[in-house]
């Protein structure tokens, strides 16, 4: 099979073209097929960018590689379900998805500017990249970059993007190589192509870039990670870049409606807020242990005593339904999380206790069963008949278990079930 023609390199801006299909391949692993044609403007994995996407006769090119000169362009329907018009010979109309491949021309040159001005501000040498869906990342020799050496990187590579710096490619052999400043050694010999963006940066690629350096537009870093000992910065590059300003300005506006702050002043602002919110939460907290400790010394006094009458919202309706089994039970409403077990903790801290205690929510339930260590109580034995009652889930273990379900009038079945396994 001979090599396909690639038509991206000295045409990086044709999105339609036609082509001659040579050959269709099954993809050995998936059910798609492979369409090998004479011609291609279909960017094919490699270097760190992505393929492009697009289409062959109106089917969806899902992925393009390349074996030995030769482009696959992939297509989910297997070979045996194409059109009776896609057959070897046949002439087809192929199209490239124009947003697909702007936007990751303007990642690849964006990361070359960005590789270049790490080097000359940070001295920070580019060891690995990798251009996703949302973002890229360089990830550089160095195990640490300070904030206002990455804030001078930034600006230097958007200096570069404003001077509107042509972007050209050349190819050289090894005997040629020496003569151009490259930022780093090639990986490969023979026949090496160069990008160039003007005379700041010169590096081997075989990934397809835009013609000059102001279409990258913006370049934006938005994170710093460590990893391996080394240093990865993660950007917002080109349209991308825009997008995020956009998206962030409007949160800013937000903000600045919501606190009533101008934009300076709205992290200070936040902290207070913050601040406040967690002494409310703090006392909120000291509150409800209160209520907790509160609720289990009245279902204590109540142990020989008769239950008590239905409980009203926020209140609970407390009671020993079973004197002779000895249970305490009690019904509380739309109590927060974690309410049950407080009581239940402290009930448990007592000797000869066990209770079962139910929160009641507008739609589901919580439950909790409390035995203190001197009395026998098998939690699995009884398990499966509670949390059919609840129709929930939950466990622990000994002296408190607890669970939810959606069984909101569980109570009154739960409290009986309950009594009698304990009697």
């Amino acid at each position: 099979m001979s090599a396909t023609t690639p038509l991206y390199y000295d045409e990086p801006e044709l999105y339609e073209f036609k082509a001659i299909i040579l050959e269709l391949r099954e993809h050995p692993g998936t059910r798609g097929c492979e369409v090998v044609l004479d011609r291609s403007a279909f960017y094919p994995e490699g270097g760190g960018q992505p393929a492009d996407r697009g289409d062959i006769a109106g089917l969806p090119v899902t992925q393009v590689s390349k074996d030995n000169g030769v482009i696959l362009h992939r297509v989910s329907s297997p070979c045996e379900e194409l059109p009776d018009s896609f057959v070897v010979g046949a002439e087809v109309a192929c199209t490239v998805d124009e947003a697909w491949r702007r936007d990751y021309k303007q990642q690849h040159t964006g990361q070359h500017i960005i590789s270049a001005a790490l080097l000359e501000v940070a001295d920070a040498a580019t060891v690995s990249v990798h251009q996703g869906a949302e973002y890229l990342t360089v990830e550089v020799e160095s195990e640490a970059i300070s904030e206002a050496q990455l804030e001078a990187v930034e600006r230097r590579a958007n200096e570069v993007i404003e001077a509107d710096l042509p972007v050209k490619t050349v190819w050289v052999t090894d005997a040629d190589i020496e003569s151009y400043p490259l930022r780093r050694k090639p990986k490969v010999s023979g026949s090496i192509r160069l990008v160039m963006v003007g005379a700041f940066d010169c590096v081997a690629c075989g990934g397809v870039h835009v013609s000059r350096s102001a279409e990258v537009r913006l370049v934006h870093c938005i994170g710093v990670e460590r990893i391996r000992g080394r240093v990865r910065s993660i950007w917002k590059t080109g349209d991308r870049a825009l997008a995020d300003y956009r998206l962030k300005c409007g949160l800013v506006r937000e903000l600045v409606d919501t606190f009533s702050a101008p934009a300076p002043d709205l992290a200070a602002k936040i902290r207070a807020k913050l601040d406040e919110h967690n002494e409310v939460a703090r006392r909120m907290g000291l509150l409800e242990r209160r209520l907790a400790e509160e609720s289990a010394v009245r279902l204590l006094s109540t142990r020989a005593k008769p239950h008590a009458g239905a409980g009203q919202d926020g209140a609970a309706d407390i009671g020993a339904n079973d004197s002779k089994a000895g249970v305490l039970t009690a019904v509380f409403e739309n109590e927060s999380k974690g309410f049950l077990r407080q009581v239940g903790e402290r009930l448990a801290a007592e000797s000869g206790i066990a209770a079962c205690l139910v929160n009641r929510k507008d739609d589901s339930v919580e439950w909790c069963i409390a035995v203190s260590p001197d009395r026998e109580f098998e939690f699995n034995a009884f398990r499966p008949e509670l949390l059919r009652i609840v129709d929930g889930k939950g466990g622990g273990k000994s002296p408190v278990w607890q669970g939810g379900g959606s069984e909101a009038d569980c109570a009154e079945a739960l409290f009986g079930a309950f009594s009698k396994h304990m009697g």
